[in-house]
């Protein structure tokens, strides 16, 4: 039986998003400052796929761009998340 208390896979990753996003900010603002928060690495599609069925254009792509605040913010996040 699931506790009531209990926090779900989806609040993890909610979680995870909002300190990952929160975090990618703050380091492209320290990018500026700081050499260590400079560099993006892109993870993903370079371009979208498409498909085309004469009635409806699907266009499908998904990029994941971290740095090091992001990474500092999902670890935060992770450890506020188990407190």
């Amino acid at each position: 039986m699931r506790n009531r208390n209990s926090k779900g896979m989806g609040y993890l990753l909610l979680i995870l998003l909002t300190g990952a996003i929160i975090g990618g900010i703050a380091g492209d603002i320290l990018g500026n400052y700081l050499a260590a928060f400079e560099p993006d690495w892109v993870i993903g599609m370079s371009k979208p796929l498409e498909l085309d069925l004469y009635l409806i254009k699907l266009t499908l792509g998904l990029t994941l761009r971290l740095n090091l605040g992001s990474i500092i913010g999902m670890l935060l996040s992770l450890i506020g998340y188990l407190r």
